[in-house]
């Protein structure tokens, strides 16, 4: 059984595109977490409008432990977490898997909102305990060969 890996990292950044990079390479099942809440919600029979209201109506509807209790039912082996935006999500993961490598996608912020602040906040933390930190991948082929090397190289590491 290989890590559990988590992608943290503003929306927009290319958390998506990498977490298909590796699930595609190592051979990870890999879920994204807006799907994720998506999905619950509309299970709830809550309609959502836009993908950017995904996670303040998941909050309003089931809080912070309800955004808990679905990222852990859905942290398992071989599997890749794309888009966890909330740093209380990591130590609960780390305590189910203490291998967990957490990777945390930097970008240019470009979100403007009456909630940037805080947001700003919460990507700070999740940066601040990153296992890996990836600044730049975009290329016209996705991640670029030296980032994607050094990355399985960690991963091969931590497994």
């Amino acid at each position: 059984m290989r890590p559990l890996i988590v992608i943290t990292g503003q929306s927009g950044s290319g958390k998506s595109q990498l977490g298909a990079r590796i699930a595609d390479r190592l051979g990870y099942k890999s879920i994204n977490i807006g799907d994720a809440l998506l999905k619950e919600l509309a299970r709830q029979g809550i309609p959502v409008k836009s993908r950017k209201e995904i996670g303040r109506l998941f909050m309003e509807v089931s809080g912070i432990e309800g955004y808990l209790d679905l990222v852990k039912r859905l942290a398992e082996y071989d599997t890749i977490l794309d888009g966890v935006r909330i740093a209380r999500a990591l130590p609960v993961l780390r305590q189910i898997h203490p291998e967990l490598i957490h990777i945390h996608k930097l970008a240019i912020p470009h979100a403007t909102d009456d909630r940037q602040d805080e947001y700003d906040a919460e990507m700070a933390v999740l940066s601040d305990i990153a296992d890996f930190k990836i600044e730049w991948m975009s290329n016209e082929s996705g991640i670029s060969c030296r980032i994607e090397q050094e990355l399985v190289a960690f991963i091969d590491v931590k497994q």
